[in-house]
């Protein structure tokens, strides 16, 4: 027999498994894992409280025209209109809620017409007569407001002739959609006051689509005649006047809400109130519709 089959065949090596920990180096693992864990903690509260307090990211579909109103588009859609409070006239429901499709899009005024805006074009328009700022409350960047009806709609008119474009107030039914950002809910804004007085435009958190001061600054004149709403959903909806004296609607509390008077004093989307085209309030203004 071959003597070197008797040899000791040498062992596979054997695999030597992790180093033991010690105390202190897991202590100091834990220590790094919950750093690591307090950091994105910090991070997405840092982000949370920074989105709460800077509003919605500026809009998309942007615009301004030649006298500063900037304009936010809006784009069609399909929304519950009304008030599920139940705004009441001669103890009859005006605002039950229905179905409303808007088919076309358009741009809204990013917030209300100010007092230097309106100055800009019914101050200085060479081919009509001026109109002095009716306002109470004075201040540039405050919403131009104690405006009639009928002196919104000359200023929609004279600014269609000055830039050759479509400018009107808002149907009642493309104001809610815009204030409610296209959402069948409350909208989760405000800029309701003490009641003294109109604040600046634009410095109140905007909505999901980039529109500001919709509830509770001035409430806002819209294009419609003020009448109960038709029991059947709607399609773009416009309750036209009859004749010149009929009652228009007018739209979003006021900072006059504060007090639980004024004009359209109930700051909610679906609320609505009726005034005589000729009548002013310091509580009162309006915001602008440029057709797409």
């Amino acid at each position: 027999m071959n003597e070197s089959s008797h040899i000791p065949q040498a062992s596979p090596p054997i695999c030597a498994g992790p180093a033991p920990v010690t105390p202190g180096e897991a202590c100091c693992a834990g220590l790094l894992r919950e750093w690591y864990v307090w950091v994105v903690l910090v991070a997405m509260a840092a982000f949370g409280f920074w989105r709460f307090f800077a509003g919605p990211p500026e809009p998309a579909h942007k615009t301004a025209n030649s006298i500063g109103v900037e304009f936010v588009y809006v784009p069609p859609g399909a929304f519950v209109m009304g008030d599920v409070r139940g705004s009441r006239r001669d103890g009859k429901p005006q605002a039950e809620p229905h179905r409303v499709t808007i088919t076309r899009g358009f741009y809204i005024g990013r917030t209300e017409v100010t007092q230097s805006q309106w100055t800009a074009l019914m101050g200085d328009d060479p081919g009509s007569a001026k109109i002095a700022d009716p306002s109470t409350f004075k201040g540039d960047d405050l919403p131009v407001h104690n405006v009639t009806w009928r002196e919104a709609e000359e200023f929609c008119k004279r600014l269609s002739r000055k830039e050759g474009k479509t400018y009107r107030l808002p149907t009642e039914a493309e104001w809610e959609f815009a204030c409610r950002a296209g959402a069948d809910r409350e909208a989760p804004y405000s800029g309701i006051t003490s009641g003294k007085a109109p604040q600046p435009v634009g410095k109140r958190p905007a909505n999901h689509w980039g529109v500001c001061d919709m509830i509770g600054n001035v409430a806002e004149w819209c294009a419609d005649k003020y009448a109960a709403y038709a029991e059947a959903d709607a399609v773009d909806p416009f309750i036209a006047a009859a004749s010149e004296d009929e009652p228009r609607v007018v739209r979003g509390g006021s900072f006059r809400s504060a007090e639980g008077r004024g004009s359209a004093s109930e700051p909610r989307p679906g609320a609505r109130a009726a005034m005589s085209p000729d009548d002013r309030s310091d509580a009162v203004g309006f915001r602008i519709v440029r057709e797409k």
